[in-house]
């Protein structure tokens, strides 16, 4: 019996990791190859990069276009995907919190908020 519950944590561990790191690299990917997206500074973004290169006006609007196109594809992408791994980051923090005392909790919730917080700054600039 007392196997077969280690077995089962180990999955579940397993499976916290694996999905954490495909969750972080999947973020990491996106992030490394954006040409900031978001409506705010995508228009800074596009200009620095039309101006180190020196693009033309149409090289500018075709590039910008091409932009707009991959990033409609990503968002198609993620909104596949976001269910499961919004699932998978409930599960997880809710294995976490089973080993929490209530001060650790209150802690882990404070730290959820706060990387939350930092996530939609990023996610805005």
């Amino acid at each position: 019996m007392t196997r077969s519950k280690q077995q089962a944590l180990m999955f579940l561990l397993g499976a916290l990791l694996v999905g954490g790191a495909l969750g972080f690299t999947a973020d990491r990917m996106m992030i490394q190859d954006r040409i900031c997206s978001t409506a705010a500074g995508k228009t800074d973004a596009r200009k620095r990069f039309a101006e180190r290169l020196s693009l033309t006006a149409d090289q500018e609007r075709k590039v910008d276009a091409l932009l707009d196109e991959r990033n409609r594809q990503y968002d198609s992408v993620m909104a596949t995907i976001q269910g499961r791994v919004d699932s998978i980051k409930m599960h997880s923090r809710a294995q976490i919190r089973l080993l929490l005392n209530s001060d650790q909790s209150r802690a882990f919730d404070e730290f959820i908020a706060e990387m939350s917080d930092s996530t939609k700054n990023r996610d805005e600039d």
